[in-house]
């Protein structure tokens, strides 16, 4: 993957109040390696485990500016979280996965693949604070698919 664009929609037209209270960024390359070898394990849709997870990055770190990194936050309204892939990609075999400020395991977060003529995307309506970052994945039942083209 080339050229990863990736957006973060806070609310409908504009930022609310509370909204102004989150801090979103993005790790480092050695904070995001630090945060994937202390929490190893991921967990796919229907709670199944992955064969094999790649964290192909861009991410988001999103956290309250007022509330303890370690303290779940959960958003009034959901945030609209989209990872640009390249057309020439198969998007099923990528997932936004989560991991919340005091979890120990990367959760794959609901999320759909957006096909229009100029885009191809990645996109969740996340509704809690933490890590989020763009994975290609081979489910245990994929058995040989998803290995580098």
């Amino acid at each position: 993957m080339s050229s990863n664009g990736i957006r973060l929609l806070l609310g409908k037209e504009r930022v609310s109040p509370a909204s102004r209270a989150t801090k979103v960024q993005t790790l480092g390359l050695r904070d995001l390696r630090s945060l994937i070898r202390d929490n190893p394990s991921a967990i796919g849709a229907a709670a199944k485990e992955f064969k094999q997870v790649r964290f192909i990055g861009p991410n988001f770190d999103i956290r309250s500016s007022t509330v303890s990194a370690k303290t779940n936050l959960a958003f009034r309204t959901p945030a609209v979280l989209s990872f640009h892939v390249d057309r020439g990609q198969d998007a099923e075999q990528y997932r936004i996965l989560h991991l919340l400020p005091a979890a120990t395991t990367w959760i794959e977060a609901k999320s759909s693949v957006v096909d229009d003529e100029a885009h191809k995307s990645i996109r969740a309506a996340i509704t809690e604070a933490g890590t989020y970052v763009l994975a290609r994945v081979e489910s245990k039942s994929q058995k040989g698919k998803g290995k580098d083209q």
